[in-house]
């Protein structure tokens, strides 16, 4: 299952490779490269068109498979493909099938998806257009030789899942929760190991309001196990709230699988003492998300009287070292009480994080601890990273602009949005309080918008942090920065650098 998120996580770069390298495509372009003989399409080099109308005539008559196994070795569906027969749609692809845009099985036809096992054969890559709709639920649809459950609800899917936690579910269509009313539990309250995909498809205006304190609250109470896994998903204009001691997350309050291409949007929060992140509520032990974004506002309200109280635009805490997130982003405004943790991205995290990056507002009361990309870190790896936004902490609190309280290494990073707090505080334009050994390696902050004259509040002189001028950062990468990792363009980011496997919206 690792090895699937390793292959996954470059997905979106090979789909652009897909177009250009030994791929066979499905557009509207006319066919080229291809032959087609006994329901079977091949490419016959390694650049190749099926145009769609053709393919859709076959379909009219008979099951049609498209292969890019000799000659081409990705499959990428470029323009919307629609059939209404019943008649099945085989993709056989060496390497990996690419979903750029909508496949809609409208008569009943079965999906058969072949990619590669090196492509991580659990599932094909989808862009942000890319879906696979099926309007018939008594669609047949396969990935590898996996057969996959079609849902058409959030409630059917519930009760499959009640009675095979470790199944393989997919979402058929978009999904609109409003006529589900208001949930006071998760709606899929029992621990999911099994394997979901939303094949693209949305699930919008889901209400979830926990009447009760310690709650587990998100559209799955946990993914858990190793074999737990969500992809592919959207959740739009979500409202998710618990009340105090709970464990809040738009997707999952509790991960220890895997999460891979979700994102949300909406309102997530809880009260005192709590662990609240817009995607994933707690990370107790080995969980991994690579590719999800969040929007929207995450918050953490009361005051703690526990230490425990975190708050993340991602991912309220991780408890456990490990990798962290990568490639993944969150521009939620993040805002937490009295002695809360707040964090862009992360509230409080043992582990670590690569390759990720926060733009929204973080905000933290008296006592607390803000950073506009993680809270607290306690020690793991935070490497390839950025913060944008405005981070602001209360009267005593511990304040920076990537990092409120840092005890961990931090590399090829930086942050360059303004910092502000009340008084008796620890402020830095990166990092506000760092009590960890000198391990900062090519580190920066925006010495023109972040209002701080140094990099860490508790040490004006602290070794591998420097600060540039906004001027100084547009004019070229720092120096660290791989241009493999990194880049910039003008008219992205501000000018400022960007990662450029998982660039900002």
């Amino acid at each position: 299952m690792l090895a699937k998120m390793v292959a996954l996580a470059g997905a979106f770069a090979v789909m652009s490779v897909a177009t250009a390298e030994a791929a066979l495509t499905i557009s509207n372009r006319p066919t080229k490269n291809v032959t087609c003989s006994a329901g079977t399409c091949a490419a016959t080099k390694s650049y190749a068109n099926l145009n769609i109308g053709d393919l859709v005539t076959m379909l009219s008559a008979s099951d049609v498979t498209v292969s890019a196994i000799s000659r081409a070795f990705y499959i990428s569906v470029m323009n919307p493909v629609s059939w209404s027969s019943p008649h099945g749609l085989s993709l056989d692809a060496r390497h990996i099938i690419s979903i750029l845009a909508p496949v809609v099985s409208e008569g009943g036809g079965a999906l058969h998806l072949w990619p590669s096992s090196d492509a991580g054969n659990d599932a094909p890559s989808f862009s942000p257009k890319g879906k696979i709709v099926f309007w018939d639920l008594n669609s047949t649809f396969t990935v590898g030789p996996t057969t996959y459950v079609l849902e058409g609800s959030i409630q059917t899917l519930a009760s499959d899942i009640q009675s095979n936690p470790s199944g393989h579910y997919v979402l058929a269509n978009d999904y609109d929760a409003a006529a589900d009313g208001v949930y006071q539990t998760s709606p899929i309250s029992t621990s999911f190991t099994g394997v979901f995909t939303g094949n693209g498809n949305i699930i919008r205006n889901l209400t979830i309001h926990g009447p009760g304190s310690n709650a587990t609250l998100g559209l799955f109470a946990c993914v858990c196990g190793s074999t737990g896994s969500v992809s592919n998903l959207h959740l739009l204009k979500i409202n998710v709230k618990g009340k105090s001691g709970s464990t809040v997350g738009g997707l999952a309050a509790k991960l220890n699988g895997i999460v891979d291409d979700v994102s949300v949007s909406g309102s997530v929060g809880a009260g005192a003492n709590s662990s609240v992140g817009g995607l994933i509520g707690s990370v107790p032990s080995l969980g991994i998300v690579v590719e999800s974004r969040v929007s929207g506002t995450v918050f953490g309200a009361g005051t703690d009287t526990t230490g425990s109280s975190a708050v993340g635009g991602l991912v309220g805490s991780v408890s456990s070292a490990q990798a962290g997130p990568g490639e993944t982003s969150s521009s939620a405004t993040v805002t937490g009480g009295v002695g809360w943790r707040a964090g862009g991205l992360i509230g409080a995290t043992k582990g670590g994080a690569t390759r990720s990056f926060a733009t929204g507002t973080v905000i933290a009361g008296d006592n607390g601890i803000a950073g506009g990309l993680i809270g607290e870190s306690l020690g793991g790896n935070i490497t390839d990273t950025y913060a944008t936004g405005f981070t602001e902490g209360g009267v005593n609190s511990m304040v920076g602009g990537l990092i409120g309280h840092n005890q961990g290494p931090v590399a090829t990073s930086y942050s360059s949005g303004a910092v502000a707090s009340g008084s008796g505080n620890a402020v830095g334009g990166l990092i506000g309080n760092d009590t960890g050994a000198s391990d900062l390696t090519n580190t920066y902050w925006d010495t023109t918008t972040s209002g701080q004259s140094h990099g860490v509040g508790n040490d004006t002189s602290y070794p591998g942090v420097t600060g540039l001028t906004t001027e100084q950062f547009q004019a070229g990468l720092p120096a660290g920065f791989f241009p493999q990792i990194w880049t910039e363009s003008a008219g992205i980011n501000g000018g400022l650098p960007y990662l450029v496997l998982w660039p900002p919206n």
